[in-house]
């Protein structure tokens, strides 16, 4: 069983192609490696990948792997191959590869050899195994168990997923939990809940080969001694608990002979007669990772950490030293790192009794034991770097060449850090010969380009530039401020731009203008790959992460530097002298930021209600200009565009920053156009106030609207709602809203709720999207109607979706409106709209006033069919009239069957409609237009009828 999985990348030599064996350590076969470059493929008789498809399942498990490093399974030794035992497939090899390839322990994974011993009758509820994915079926998973004519079934729902969600894939091992067996025996349900498979405690077994490592057994301790204990496994097996395994230090109290406890099998020692090994700590009872307090072991004591006094408390004298570092906390020395000299043994009566305090180092860890590894050796306690981690990018290192190969120059650093500079990193210049400048063993000095904690790996320059350069560095977006002068390297060439590099592989361009003061006709010859070249930050494009520079800003005789733009926003009121006037606009300098603006002498002039002749004649340099507003920047040329501020008295525009505070429903507002997204424009007010204008909202008539304003358009709209926790605006740009106490025609009305809209009526909206079973149309902020396909077209169209595009406007009809879950039907067919015949009850609300016709008369009501459709009602007899003591009965001979009336809808329920005739639901003015051409009675009409016949 393995507590630690390492860094997959994580290794000292490169990967080699490994042979299978049989179980005595001799090959199967003899084969040797004919490719430059090695690839691992999957045991058990080839893979039918090629060498590009492993390395990208290689990469992709790398990267699962070191989502969760920490992670108990189960495995069984397969192969033992002890120092000095040859292996073919590594000849050629160096004699240190041969030595550690030698030294190693093969295990398998595979369900057949894990669980060989168990049994059929094993497959109780509760017991443990590990399984792995045979098959996907509708319902579930086929696992297999390595149990022979039984099969496992995990359902989705017993894995925690639905049939649509994330599956496993298949040969993925899974730990699972016995639910139950099948009656025939052959299918054994299971479940992967992990807290059931914790806490799983086996009580039986049919024999000692069904004691899977990680299972957890009821115990008897029937020995306790200073080393650990001796227990009883369900009755019949023996077992140990070694002092690492136990929670505290032995004592008759706690470990009482007789006492019956819970420990988790780790291994078995011995086959006859069956004996294993247990553990009782917390964390391995809880197959979780070691805790101190809240942090887990690696967190609280990372590699590298130097920890001045570490107490012997045991010694081994042919293993090791155990120490304590703190109360609960403890450490182990291996003998080959007490001292930098080769000790042989380590006696009681040495510098490392038992009580003595030493200075030591935290180098890895042993998560199973929960034991720091440690190191005493002084060289490693003072050794600059123990992983990759520790360096820091842009810093001087100092190396020695241990390799030097066609593709880069291998640096060790320190210990088993190794860097590599690539070819364009070795000099300034090109090395045609660089066999001659790098000698293997020599040193040399570096300083760190990037640092790759994901892939294990550190990229160093030896640049005399970069390594001279007193310049800042930039490594990271953020720090890549504008105005800030540093060194880059030149990676890439494109025929109007250059692509080059800082530190940490962050990225930059420089457009052709920007790369001299004098023009570049190609930008290859005057700068070739691998030069150095002096930058500054002109831009920075957050939301792209784009960096801008210039190497002609950055020259020290460049006689124009950019200024820094960052402080003028968009929409931003300023005011600034004039430095230069020009035909058609003038230059500006505005204050205080000093920053370059331009403004059209033609809107100037309009704003003073001057000619462009009489403006020129009164306007001088130095003249102060206010009330101008920020309508464009331009980044890389360092200048914005102003305007004079409009003169409309209702544009409420504050002057400085806005304020999310200071903003107010109905104020009118101005911004640029930023994004387009599903919901509608993201348009920027300022760097920290953002607005939505929902396409609904940009016009009263949609037909001649733009639902999308266009991207960088400057726009004015009025605020129709304020998000105070997201710093957001709700925006319209509809005449109605922006200058309410003007008179115009509302074609397209503002949809605002879901009870805005009502059956049988016919609105308009902009087509959402177009997905397989129809089309999703916005009527409104948050509200979607459906169309389905059989409701677009009066006739079949085969090829329909060839017909609509988003954003297009739609024109349908309201079939349905369901207020508790907000879904709303709608149709475009010309039938729906003009054959009332079509009405259904759903399409009713109630309070609505309809006209109709008496179809048939009975003692308890009338019956009432609605006009245009085929629906009928009934009007209750205790619905004709508001007084209680009227006699009712009267008032039903008053009406005839045919007379055309007009009722209110009560009540739509299980398509039986509820009307009613009682006068005080209408008004007069329901009456005033009413044209029909035949006699009308109303209730009131029918009212003055019965009133008469009395």
């Amino acid at each position: 069983m393995v507590a630690q999985k390492r860094t997959l990348e994580e290794t000292s030599t490169s990967h080699k192609v490994k042979k299978t064996r049989i179980a005595d350590g001799q090959p199967s076969n003899t084969s040797f490696s004919t490719g430059a470059e090695e690839v691992d493929f999957p045991r058990g008789g080839g893979s039918s990948f090629t060498p590009v498809e492993v390395k990208a399942i290689r990469a992709e498990a790398v990267k699962e792997a070191n989502e969760e490093l920490f992670v108990y399974i189960r495995g069984v030794v397969t192969a033992v191959y002890a120092h000095g035992s040859t292996d073919f497939s590594v000849i050629a090899k160096s004699r240190d590869e041969n030595v550690k390839s030698s030294r190693r322990v093969e295990l398998s994974l595979i369900p057949e050899r894990i669980n060989a011993g168990i049994q059929k009758a094993d497959l109780k509820a509760g017991y443990t195994l590990s399984t792995a994915v045979k098959s996907i079926e509708d319902h579930g998973y086929i696992l297999d168990l390595g149990v022979p004519d039984v099969s496992g079934f995990l359902a989705f729902k017993d894995a925690g997923q639905q049939p649509t969600n994330d599956r496993f894939h298949l040969g993925q091992l899974l730990d699972v939990t016995v639910t139950k067996m099948s009656n025939n025996d052959r299918i054994c349900n299971v479940v992967t809940d992990r807290s059931i498979f914790t806490s799983s405690c086996l009580s039986e077994v049919t024999n000692a080969s069904s004691l899977l490592p990680g299972t957890l057994v009821q115990s008897l301790i029937t020995a306790a001694s200073s080393n650990g204990l001796n227990l009883q496994i369900l009755g019949f097996f023996d077992g140990t608990v070694d002092q690492f395994h136990l929670p505290n230090p032995v004592s008759e109290k706690a470990y009482k002979v007789g006492k019956k406890i819970k420990a988790r099998v780790l291994y078995d020692y011995s086959s006859s007669p069956p004996r294993f090994a247990l553990a009782l700590t917390e964390h391995i009872l809880a197959l979780k990772p070691r805790q101190e307090g809240e942090l887990t072991l690696r967190e609280a004591f990372p590699i590298g950490r130097i920890l001045d006094g570490v107490k012997v408390t045991q010694l081994e004298a042919e293993r090791g030293i155990v120490v304590e570092v703190q109360s609960v906390t403890k450490g182990f020395v291996h003998i080959s790192h007490v001292s930098e000299e080769r000790v042989a043994s380590l006696t009681s009566s040495g510098p490392w009794k038992i009580g003595t305090l030493h200075r030591a180092r935290v180098i890895g860890y042993f998560p199973f034991d929960g034991l720091l590894q440690l190191s005493l050796k002084p060289s490693i306690i003072e050794q600059k770097f123990l992983q990759i981690a520790d360096v820091e990018v842009g810093e001087v290192v100092k190396g020695t060449i241990r390799k030097l190969t066609e593709t880069g120059l291998f640096v060790s650093l320190s210990g088993s850090i190794d860097g590599v500079v690539w070819p364009n990193h070795y000099a300034d210049i090109t090395l045609k010969h660089p066999s001659k400048r790098f000698k293997i063993g020599a040193s040399i000095k570096c300083r760190v380009l990037v640092v790759d904690t994901e892939r294990n790996r550190i990229s160093l320059t030896a640049k005399k530039t970069l390594l001279e350069s007193t310049l800042p560095q930039v490594s990271t977006f953020e720090g890549a401020k504008v105005g800030v002068v540093t060194h880059a390297v030149v990676f890439k060439i494109h025929e109007k731009h250059l692509l080059v590099e800082f530190f940490n592989n962050l990225k930059a361009i420089v457009p052709i203008k920007e790369a001299s003061e004098t023009p570049i006709n190609k930008l290859a010859d005057a700068f070739p790959v691998g030069r150095v070249v002096r930058v500054r930050i002109i831009a920075t494009e957050p939301e792209h992460a784009r960096i801008i520079a210039s190497i002609r800003q950055a020259s020290t005789n460049s006689k124009t530097v950019l200024a820094d733009i960052s402080a003028v926003e968009i929409g931003n009121i300023v005011q600034g002298t004039v430095s230069e006037i020009h035909k058609d606009n003038a230059v500006l300098t505005l204050q205080p930021t000093q920053v370059r603006a331009l403004i059209s002498l033609k809107n100037l002039a309009n704003s003073q209600n001057l000619s462009v002749i009489q403006l020129c004649a009164s306007l001088v340099t130095g003249d102060l200009l206010e009330d101008l507003v920020v309508v464009t920047r331009n980044t890389e040329k360092g200048f914005v565009i102003v305007a004079s501020k409009p003169k409309a008295k209702e544009a409420r525009v504050l002057k400085g920053p806005l304020s999310i505070d200071a903003i107010v429903i109905g104020q009118l507002v101005g911004g640029r156009v930023t994004q387009h997204t599903r919901n509608g424009t993201l348009i920027k007010l300022h760097s920290h106030i953002g607005g939505i204008l929902h396409p609904t909202d940009t016009c009263d008539d949609y037909e001649s609207g733009v639902p999308f304003p266009p991207i960088d358009s400057l726009i004015k709209a009025v605020v129709i709602g304020i998000d105070q926790g997201r710093k957001q605006l709700w925006l319209s740009t509809r005449h109605s809203k922006m200058y309410p106490d003007q008179v115009k025609t509302i074609v397209d009305r503002d949809i605002c709720d879901i009870g805005d809209l009502h059956p049988g009526e016919t609105v308009r909206g902009f087509i959402k999207s177009v997905a397989e079973h129809g089309l999703f149309v916005t009527l409104g902020r948050g509200i979607d109607a459906r169309v389905q396909i059989r409701e677009l077209f009066d006739e079949y169209v085969k090829e329909w979706k060839d017909r609509f595009t988003v954003n297009q406007v739609v024109k349908g009809r309201i079939l349905s409106v369901d207020h508790a879950t907000k879904k709303i039907e709608m149709s475009f067919r010309n039938s729906a709209q003009k054959d009332p015949s079509k009405l259904s009850p759903g399409d009713l609300h109630i309070g609505q006033k309809v006209e109709g016709v008496v179809k048939r008369i009975e003692d308890y009501g009338l019956f009432i069919q609605i006009e245009d459709s085929k629906l009928t009602g009934l009007c209750h007899k205790s619905q004709l009239s508001d007084n209680k003591d009227a006699d009712v009965a009267v008032a039903l001979r008053g009406f005839r069957e045919g007379d055309c009336v007009k009722a209110v809808v009560q009540k739509v329920e299980k398509n039986k409609i509820s009307l009613s005739l009682k006068p005080s639901n209408f008004v007069e003015e329901d009456f005033e237009d009413h044209d029909l051409p035949m006699k009308v009675i109303t209730v009131f009409q029918r009212k003055r009828e019965v009133s008469n016949e009395r």
